[in-house]
Protein backbone atom coordinates (compact mmCIF):
# COMPACT_ATOMS: atom_id res chain seq x y z
CA UNK A 1 0.00 0.00 0.00
CA UNK A 2 2.99 2.55 0.52
CA UNK A 3 3.77 1.79 -2.89
CA UNK A 4 0.35 2.92 -4.15
CA UNK A 5 0.81 5.96 -1.88
CA UNK A 6 4.55 6.60 -2.96
CA UNK A 7 3.09 5.78 -6.62
CA UNK A 8 0.55 8.43 -6.42
CA UNK A 9 2.47 11.02 -4.34
CA UNK A 10 5.11 11.02 -7.69
CA UNK A 11 1.80 12.11 -9.75
CA UNK A 12 1.19 14.12 -7.68
CA UNK A 13 2.08 16.81 -9.69
CA UNK A 14 0.97 15.70 -12.68
CA UNK A 15 -2.63 16.12 -11.47
CA UNK A 16 -4.79 18.91 -11.58
CA UNK A 17 -6.91 19.32 -8.27
CA UNK A 18 -9.75 17.76 -9.78
CA UNK A 19 -7.97 14.73 -10.16
CA UNK A 20 -7.62 14.35 -13.81
CA UNK A 21 -3.92 14.37 -15.26
CA UNK A 22 -2.27 17.44 -16.15
CA UNK A 23 0.03 16.48 -18.80
CA UNK A 24 -2.30 14.34 -20.96
CA UNK A 25 -4.52 18.38 -20.74
CA UNK A 26 -1.31 19.79 -22.13
CA UNK A 27 -0.41 16.98 -24.75
CA UNK A 28 -4.18 17.00 -26.11
CA UNK A 29 -4.23 21.02 -26.01
CA UNK A 30 -0.49 20.57 -27.91
CA UNK A 31 -2.03 18.11 -30.11
CA UNK A 32 -5.09 20.58 -30.73
CA UNK A 33 -3.27 23.72 -31.26
CA UNK A 34 -1.06 21.88 -33.69
CA UNK A 35 -4.02 20.57 -35.71
CA UNK A 36 -5.13 23.91 -35.86
CA UNK A 37 -2.13 25.19 -36.79
CA UNK A 38 -1.91 22.83 -39.73
CA UNK A 39 -4.99 23.51 -40.47
CA UNK A 40 -4.38 27.14 -40.53
CA UNK A 41 -0.75 26.80 -42.46
CA UNK A 42 -2.44 24.72 -45.21
CA UNK A 43 -5.00 27.25 -45.85
CA UNK A 44 -2.61 29.99 -46.02
CA UNK A 45 -0.62 28.12 -48.17
CA UNK A 46 -3.26 27.46 -50.66
CA UNK A 47 -4.59 30.84 -50.46
CA UNK A 48 -0.33 32.08 -51.59
CA UNK A 49 -0.91 29.36 -53.99
CA UNK A 50 -3.94 31.28 -55.67
CA UNK A 51 -2.43 34.38 -54.92
CA UNK A 52 0.84 33.44 -56.68
CA UNK A 53 -1.20 31.83 -59.78
CA UNK A 54 -2.70 35.45 -60.40
CA UNK A 55 0.14 37.36 -60.04
CA UNK A 56 1.92 34.49 -62.64
CA UNK A 57 -1.64 35.00 -65.08
CA UNK A 58 -1.23 38.75 -64.80
CA UNK A 59 2.54 38.65 -65.40
CA UNK A 60 1.86 36.49 -68.89
CA UNK A 61 -0.97 39.13 -69.96
CA UNK A 62 0.81 42.03 -69.07
CA UNK A 63 4.21 40.17 -70.80
CA UNK A 64 1.56 39.90 -74.10
CA UNK A 65 0.38 43.43 -74.03
CA UNK A 66 4.04 44.90 -73.96
CA UNK A 67 4.47 42.52 -76.29
CA UNK A 68 2.02 43.97 -78.97
CA UNK A 69 3.07 47.35 -77.67
CA UNK A 70 6.69 46.97 -78.26
CA UNK A 71 5.29 45.51 -82.36
CA UNK A 72 3.09 48.59 -82.52
CA UNK A 73 6.26 50.74 -82.09
CA UNK A 74 8.32 49.23 -84.05
CA UNK A 75 5.57 49.46 -87.25
CA UNK A 76 5.10 53.35 -86.45
CA UNK A 77 8.72 53.86 -86.27
CA UNK A 78 9.31 52.07 -89.82
CA UNK A 79 6.58 54.42 -90.92
CA UNK A 80 8.02 57.35 -89.56
CA UNK A 81 5.25 57.91 -87.58
CA UNK A 82 7.19 57.79 -84.34
CA UNK A 83 9.62 60.23 -84.59
CA UNK A 84 11.01 62.62 -81.64
CA UNK A 85 8.93 65.43 -82.99
CA UNK A 86 5.92 63.23 -83.68
CA UNK A 87 6.09 62.07 -80.07
CA UNK A 88 6.69 65.76 -78.81
CA UNK A 89 3.36 66.86 -80.59
CA UNK A 90 1.72 64.87 -78.49
CA UNK A 91 3.75 65.30 -75.19
CA UNK A 92 1.93 67.89 -72.79
CA UNK A 93 4.36 69.98 -72.81
CA UNK A 94 3.44 70.91 -76.81
CA UNK A 95 -0.52 71.14 -75.32
CA UNK A 96 1.27 73.67 -72.65
CA UNK A 97 3.04 75.42 -75.77
CA UNK A 98 -0.02 75.18 -78.32
CA UNK A 99 -2.42 77.01 -75.85
CA UNK A 100 0.72 79.85 -74.44
CA UNK A 101 0.98 80.47 -78.74
CA UNK A 102 -2.95 80.48 -79.29
CA UNK A 103 -3.55 82.97 -76.06
CA UNK A 104 -0.71 85.28 -77.41
CA UNK A 105 -2.19 85.15 -81.06
CA UNK A 106 -5.18 85.88 -79.16
CA UNK A 107 -3.58 89.23 -77.36
CA UNK A 108 -2.36 90.02 -80.71
CA UNK A 109 -5.26 90.13 -82.62
CA UNK A 110 -7.42 92.45 -79.79
CA UNK A 111 -4.44 94.39 -79.97
CA UNK A 112 -4.07 94.55 -83.97
CA UNK A 113 -8.08 95.40 -83.81
CA UNK A 114 -7.49 98.17 -80.99
CA UNK A 115 -5.31 99.83 -83.31
CA UNK A 116 -6.65 99.40 -86.43
CA UNK A 117 -9.57 101.33 -85.00
CA UNK A 118 -7.36 104.25 -83.43
CA UNK A 119 -5.74 104.30 -86.74
CA UNK A 120 -9.03 104.89 -88.60
CA UNK A 121 -9.80 107.06 -85.93
CA UNK A 122 -7.01 109.37 -86.75
CA UNK A 123 -7.18 108.96 -90.61
CA UNK A 124 -10.66 110.39 -90.36
CA UNK A 125 -9.62 112.92 -88.24
CA UNK A 126 -6.63 113.73 -90.58
CA UNK A 127 -9.37 113.99 -93.89
CA UNK A 128 -11.40 116.37 -91.89
CA UNK A 129 -8.45 118.50 -91.30
CA UNK A 130 -7.15 118.51 -94.27
CA UNK A 131 -10.53 119.14 -96.03
CA UNK A 132 -10.82 121.66 -93.74
CA UNK A 133 -7.97 123.36 -94.27
CA UNK A 134 -8.29 122.77 -98.34
CA UNK A 135 -11.78 124.77 -97.69
CA UNK A 136 -9.90 127.41 -96.20
CA UNK A 137 -7.02 127.85 -98.45
CA UNK A 138 -10.17 128.72 -101.46
CA UNK A 139 -11.82 131.01 -99.36
CA UNK A 140 -8.01 132.76 -98.64
CA UNK A 141 -7.23 132.93 -102.18
CA UNK A 142 -10.87 134.17 -103.62
CA UNK A 143 -10.73 136.77 -101.22
CA UNK A 144 -7.35 137.73 -101.87
CA UNK A 145 -8.16 137.40 -105.52
CA UNK A 146 -11.44 139.52 -105.54
CA UNK A 147 -11.50 143.52 -105.39
CA UNK A 148 -11.16 144.94 -102.43
CA UNK A 149 -14.18 147.03 -101.62
CA UNK A 150 -14.21 150.99 -100.35
CA UNK A 151 -14.87 149.81 -97.21
CA UNK A 152 -11.89 147.45 -97.47
CA UNK A 153 -9.80 149.81 -98.90
CA UNK A 154 -6.91 151.11 -96.81
CA UNK A 155 -5.58 155.05 -97.52
CA UNK A 156 -2.80 156.53 -95.58
CA UNK A 157 -5.11 158.08 -93.26
CA UNK A 158 -6.66 155.16 -92.20
CA UNK A 159 -3.35 154.08 -91.09
CA UNK A 160 -2.14 156.65 -88.84
CA UNK A 161 -3.36 157.08 -85.72
CA UNK A 162 -2.88 160.98 -85.42
CA UNK A 163 -5.31 163.27 -87.61
CA UNK A 164 -3.16 164.84 -90.23
CA UNK A 165 -3.58 168.36 -91.45
CA UNK A 166 -3.56 168.59 -95.27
Amino acid sequence: MLLLVQAAGTNRGDQKEDGRPHRQDQRRGAAAAEAEDAKRLGAETDEMKEQRKGLVQEEKETLAKLKGLEETEAKLQEEGVLTSAALFLRSEEAACAAKLFQEENRNAKDLLEELTERQTEVQNTYHRLKLSLEDAEKQQLEVSQAPPEKSQRATISDTIPFPCVQ
